[in-house]
């Protein structure tokens, strides 16, 4: 892999494949749910994830658009192929 991803980063990226495109605010509900994470961590986990292009954002705020871009994709199936690999 490019660069270090955890727990929490693939959560997002499969959130993100499941929904599409949609808001910070949306995205912060779900991953909320299964992680029980603070907006704030949310929040940073989406700026180390587009600073490395997995994922692409418009606009500022919960109201900002966000969505998976395909080196994200790609990822997401490398790590869970790498997975189920190991299982």
């Amino acid at each position: 892999m490019d660069e270090y991803v955890n727990q929490t980063d693939l959560v997002i990226l499969k959130t993100l494949e499941r929904l599409g495109k949609t808001t910070i605010s949306e995205l912060y509900y779900e991953v909320v749910i299964i992680k029980r994470i603070s907006y704030q961590a949310v929040r940073s986990h989406i700026r180390k994830l587009e600073k490395y292009g997995h994922v692409r954002r418009e606009g500022r705020g919960r109201d900002a658009v966000i969505e998976i871009t395909e080196k994200g994709r790609r990822l997401l199936d490398k790590t869970l192929q790498l997975l189920v690999m190991t299982h």
